[in-house]
C-alpha cells in the first residue's frame, strides 16, 4: 500500500489539480501564453505517469514512455470537453496539440533522465554507482 501511494498520489493529487483549475470559470492570475501553460502542465502530468509506471512496473522504459504520452493526452482531450461545460470556459482543439505535445515531452525527459542514471550507474566512479544504484534501488516499487 505505501509503495502505491508513493508511486501514483503525485499524479492523481497532480490531474486534480489540472480538474480543479479547468473547472474554474476564469482564471484570475493566467498566463499569457496559454498554449505554453498547456504544455508545461502536461508534461508535468506525463513526467508523474512515467514516473509512477517506471517504478511501478516491469516494463520496458519504451512501454512507459508510450501508456504515458498516451494517457497524458488522453486527459488533456477529457480536460477539454470539461472545459466545454463550464461557463466562461471554451475548448480548442489547438489546446489538446499543446497538450499532446506537452505528455510527449514529459515522458520523453524522464525517459531520457532515467536512461542516464542508469548508464551513470554502470560507468561511473564508485560514489556515482552508489548514488545511482540506491536512487534507482529507493525508487523501485518493493
Amino acid at each position: 500500500m505505501k509503495a502505491w501511494v508513493w508511486l501514483y498520489a503525485p499524479a492523481i493529487a497532480y490531474a486534480a489539480l489540472l480538474y480543479w483549475l479547468s473547472d474554474q470559470p476564469t482564471l484570475q492570475h493566467a498566463p499569457s501564453n496559454d498554449k505554453l501553460a498547456h504544455l508545461v502542465a502536461y508534461a508535468g502530468l506525463s513526467g508523474l505517469l512515467f514516473r509512477a509506471f517506471y517504478f511501478g512496473t516491469t516494463r520496458p522504459a519504451s512501454w512507459v514512455f508510450l501508456l504515458s504520452a498516451l494517457l497524458g493526452t488522453l486527459y488533456g482531450i477529457s480536460d477539454e470537453l470539461h472545459q466545454s461545460f463550464v461557463p466562461g470556459r471554451t475548448a480548442a482543439v489547438d489546446d489538446v496539440v499543446a497538450d499532446a505535445f506537452g505528455a510527449l515531452f514529459g515522458a520523453g525527459a524522464l525517459q531520457l533522465c532515467y536512461a542516464q542514471l542508469g548508464r551513470w550507474a554502470k560507468t561511473g566512479g564508485p560514489q556515482v554507482r552508489r548514488f545511482t544504484s540506491w536512487a534507482l534501488r529507493v525508487t523501485r516499487a518493493p
